[in-house]
This record gives C-alpha cells, structure tokens and sequence, in this order.
C-alpha cells in the first residue's frame, strides 16, 4: 500500500513538474505548444494487466488493478487526461496545467488526504505534497484542472480531450509539439545551448578536428528550425503483442529540411533484400536517397573521422612513417570511393549477423560508385597487415569468383595462448571482401562464403518494406552465448524465448509528407525472461543460504 500511495503521490505531483524539466519551447497565450497526452485510466489498467501476463505475473494483475481502481477513485477512467504547456513571449518557463477526467471530487480529495494535505476551503483547492510543493485544482465542467499556479487556470479550455487528437487512442502516453508556435528567440537559444555542449565535448578530441565537426553540425543543426511538429508516442499493443515507441517530426513544406526528406524514398528499392533473414541475429537494410547538396554534410564528417583515426595512429608511435603514409593514402581513397557514392544520389546497403549454435558470421553489402577504388585501398592495407602480423595472417587474393564477384581472402589464425578469442571464434577467422562492378561484399567469420553465397541468391526476392531497417533476435543470441559460456542462467533463458517465441525488436523509418516517421518496437517474449531470471535468482539465494 505504502509503495502505491508513493507511486500515486508522484504521478501527481510529477505531472506538473516532469513536464516543466521540458527544454524552453515558446508559443502565444493562445495555444498550448506542447501537449501530453495520457490515455484513459481503463486502458491504462487493462495495458498494465498485460504486461504482467507477458512477464509471467499473471497472478498478480488482480492486486495491481485493485490497487490502481483504488488511488484513482473518483477520477473517470474512461476519458484521457494530459498536459498543457503554455509560453508567453519570450518567457523561459512554461505554464503548465494539467487536466483530469472528474467522476466524483470528493472521492478524489478523500484518496489523496492520505498522502497530502487538501484545503478545499476556497474556490480552488490546494494540495500539499509532503516536500511542501502546492498544487492549485480547480473543477470546471467534467474535469479537474491542476497547476502550480491560480494564475495559470484562467480562460481553461472547455474540452481539454479534444486537443489531445488522436493521441490516446494511439499511445498510452504521448507528446506533441507544435515547433511552429515556438518563438525564433527561444528556437535560437535552444540551438546555441545544443552547440555550446556538442563544441565542448569535441574540443577535446583536438582543435583542427573540432573546427571541422563544429562547422559541419551548426549547419545541420541550423536545419531544426524547420521543424513543423514533432510527436513522440509509447504503446502496449496486446493484439500485436509488442511494445512500441513511434517518433513522427514533419517540417516546413519547401524547406530543406523537406526536399530532403522527399528524396529519402525516391529511389529504386534495394538490391540488397536476401541480407534480411529470419534466421539472422541481427539484420539490415538501408535503401534511401540523397539530394547532392547533402554531400558536403556526408563528406565533413567523413574527413573529421578519418583525422580523429590519423592522429590516434600517429600518436600511437608503434608505426614507421612509411606505414602511416600507407594507412593514410588508403584510407582517403577510401573515402573519395564514399563521396562518388554520395554523389550518385543513392544509399544502398544490407547485412546480416548470423549465430548458429556456436557459429558466428558477418556479411554484409554496399553499393559503391567505383568499387574499384575500395578494392585497391583494400589490398594496400592487407599487405601492410600482412608484413606486421606475419604467419598470424594468411592472405588469397583473388581466391574465387561468384556471379561476377571477384573474392579475397584473408585466414586470421588465431594464436593458441588466446584462450578466450579461440572460445568464441574457433582457431580461425576468415575475411572475404567482394568486389564487383558497382558492389562491394564484406563477410568474416567460421564459414563466411556460404553465408555470402546465401545472402547474394535471396537479393532476388522481394526488397523490404522500408527504406531503413533494422531487426535484431534475442533467441539465436542467448543461445550461442549459452554454448560459448555455459552458463546454466542461459541455457534456462534460451528454452524460456524458444517456448515463447516473439523475440524480435525492430526499428524502422519511411518518409510521409514533408517528414520522417520512425517506430521502435520489441514484440513480447523477452518479458516473459523477467520471470525467469527473478526464479533462478531466488534458488540460487535459496542455494546460498542452505551452504550457510
């Protein structure tokens, strides 16, 4: 009981003060800038009783309904409630006022004095947290309105819901900015602060390399100011048994931001879709398009990178000057091969990781505007490998073909007194690097050929559904690193996911008008590992304590 009053106490209390930690975003009196949106107490409740289901607490979502039905007597539950957050001129702080759906205020108050002092003496009522912070609600029409201030709850809106959209219908919690009504002066203080952190952290990374990053991110960061709006929602979804996070940001029509944005899909789908496989660890695809203007951001940052790796090589001193000439001129034909890529308009790319059993391997896959390039700095760096490493590295360039794919091979022979790389790896490692006439194919690990060969005859089937794609599989993870380690914990984990299935996460992005849409979602069997490892711990503490 005590933690549920806790709970009840700061949801309340931290309505108002969560919202105002928001970074200053500004807006006329007339409308809220931002609104936050929570769906109804029913939703809440049944979403809540989910979640302990898929953990595998299923015999405790009775006590938590009970519990949640109790500190929020009097309130409707089923209407949403949210927050408003209000700027006036330039002003810093927001006004905030938060709003709830009444069914009964009395019942309300009642619950509350158990934890807080009311006052309702007056035409407002006051409640008094334990730390001293007041909070002012005032009843009007079918809701309860809460602000740190009676000012604030003048000209209160007649149906706070209907500013909510479709929010809570979507999302069990929610925020939406209007980036539009925020004022240029704010706008320009948010981005001078979001500088002056990002500036400090590369200075100490060495001057020239923070000029350069400096100068390429003011001119990205410059671009926010076109933002339109942003909404940020986080969903339970039982009939998809999967939890979500979705991020939707729309900008100023014809702005660059915009033009961007439209060619992001306006490009042929990938050649790369057999690098998606259910039966991956880890997989992805990306398959955008970018304006050439975009280039010089790419190429920046490209530069930047490669300063920041030259001066650790240097400063390094293990190398001859010869050897970091060599290191350098590679590495920058390297990137010239990136910014023809650039420039050709397209970003097309897949991989995968596969764990089977105790077998691990990589491949993965780039379109490239002139591979050749890549091919010749490739080589120069696996000579230069080679004449350092010695009989730790065998090298097969041009070891084979496949469908028009020139192949090399590097074999890493992992020495013997590495014990933990040869757990994990084997007592070998093989590299292969493709090069075809506008592709580049990268693969390592025990049997990285076959897994190359595999993924080059899927890419003939249909391309994913997004432009960018990411999965990743918690099972074939859990299971290697079970094998690898021996771990009892695992191996219990492994059989728990594999009962249950569900186990992916994924993350995606598509354009919509004027914008970019991405979702974050993990479907539900890694929950159900909760209770599994709660179980193991307390046998193995039942365990600990019988020794004694």
């Amino acid at each position: 009981m005590k933690t549920c009053k806790s709970l009840f106490a700061s949801c309340l209390f931290g309505l108002v003060a969560l919202v105002t930690a928001i970074p200053a975003l500004a807006q006329s009196a007339a409308e809220p800038a931002i609104v936050v949106s929570i769906s109804s107490i029913k939703e809440q409740i049944k979403d809540v009783s989910y979640l302990m289901e898929a953990s595998g607490f299923g015999q405790m979502k009775f006590f938590a309904k009970s519990q949640m039905k109790h500190f929020t007597r009097g309130l409707a539950d089923d209407q949403p409630g949210g927050v408003l957050l209000y700027f006036e001129g330039d002003e810093p702080m927001p006004r905030i006022v938060g709003f709830l759906p009444i069914e009964n205020l009395d019942d309300m108050l009642d619950t509350i004095s158990g934890f807080a002092e009311v006052d309702d003496s007056e035409d407002d009522i006051v409640i008094t947290g334990p730390d001293g912070t007041d909070l002012i609600v005032r009843e009007s029409g079918s809701n309860i309105f809460i602000s740190n201030s009676a000012d604030n709850l003048e000209n209160l809106p007649a149906n706070p819901q209907g500013m909510l959209g479709e929010l809570p219908k979507k999302y069990n919690m929610a925020a939406h900015i209007f980036g539009n009504r925020i004022p240029d002066e704010l706008r320009k203080k948010a981005i001078d602060m979001i500088m002056d952190g990002y500036a400090s952290q590369l200075r100490n990374m060495g001057e020239e390399l923070a000029d350069a990053q400096i100068e390429n991110f003011e001119k990205q960061i410059a671009l926010l100011e076109d933002i339109d709006e942003l909404k940020i929602g986080m969903l339970a979804d039982k009939d998809a048994k999967k939890l979500a996070m979705e991020f939707e940001m729309t900008v100023e029509a014809g702005s660059q931001l915009a033009e961007s944005y439209a060619m992001f899909s306006a490009v042929k789908p990938t050649r790369f879709g057999g690098f998606m496989s259910d039966a991956a660890a880890l997989d992805f695809n990306t398959c955008f398009g970018i304006k050439p203007d975009d280039t010089e951001q790419y190429t920046a940052s490209i530069s930047a990178a490669i300063d920041a790796v030259m001066t650790e090589i240097e400063n390094d001193g293990e190398l001859e000057d010869d050897e970091i000439d060599t290191i350098r001129g590679a590495i920058n034909e390297l990137a010239d091969a990136l910014e023809e890529t650039f420039k050709s308009g397209r970003i097309d790319s897949g991989g995968q990781v596969v764990m089977d059993g105790s077998e691990i391997n990589f491949v993965a896959a780039v379109e490239m505007a002139n591979p050749l390039k890549v091919e010749s700095a490739a080589k120069d760096l696996i000579e230069l490998a080679k004449s350092k490493a010695g009989d730790v590295l065998s090298v097969n360039l041009n070891s084979g073909k496949y469908k028009g794919v020139n192949l090399h091979e590097v074999i890493l022979n992992v020495p013997e007194d590495e014990e933990e790389l040869r757990d994990f790896f084997g007592s070998e490692v093989k590299v292969l690097l493709g090069i075809g006439k506008k592709d580049v194919y990268v693969a390592a690990g025990t049997s990285p050929l076959d897994r190359l060969k595999t993924a080059m005859d899927a890419s003939k089937a249909d391309p994913p559904e997004y432009p960018v794609i990411y999965n990743v599989r918690i099972t074939p993870i859990l299971e290697f690193f079970a094998n690898k380690t021996g771990e009892p914990i695992l191996d219990e984990l492994t059989a728990k996911l594999k009962e249950v299935g569900r186990d992916k996460i994924t993350a995606y992005s598509k354009a919509i008008e004027n914008g970019m849409f991405t979702r974050m979602e993990m479907e539900d069997g890694p929950l159900s590992l909760i209770e599994t490892a709660v179980t193991s711990f307390q046998q193995q503490m039942m365990g600990g304590d019988a020794d004694f």
